[in-house]
């Protein structure tokens, strides 16, 4: 393999052209909510988003609201971000779903 690339390209750092974010934390006490003002994404569901969908996630099986965001100590993951598993089969899998609404992920999820 060359260490070339096509004429125009250029080598960056990967910080530099995208933000890695990881997940938040996510007590027992706060899940099991179906509605909010936020979905509250684990693994299971960027897994269903690939196996039952297209890829794309908007919804979670628990939800959260903007008002849980300062004791959960956690920011909304921006429409548009890939998401992928820490840990388990879906990292095998390669499953990768991208959001297409704010959201927040657990810390089992990168973003």
């Amino acid at each position: 393999m060359s260490d070339e690339l096509p004429e125009g390209w250029r080598t960056v750092a990967l910080s530099d052209v995208a933000d890695f974010v990881s997940g938040v934390g996510f007590p027992p006490a706060q899940q099991g909510r179906t509605a909010g003002d936020l979905p509250f994404a684990k693994v299971g569901d960027v897994s269903r988003s690939v196996r039952d969908g297209d890829g794309t996630i908007a919804t979670a099986r628990n939800w959260v609201d903007r008002a849980d965001l300062e004791a959960l100590r956690a920011r909304a993951i921006p429409a548009g971000s890939i998401l992928f598993a820490k840990i388990g089969e879906s990292i095998r899998q390669n499953f990768r779903s991208l959001t297409t609404r704010e959201m927040l992920v657990d810390n089992n999820v990168m973003a």
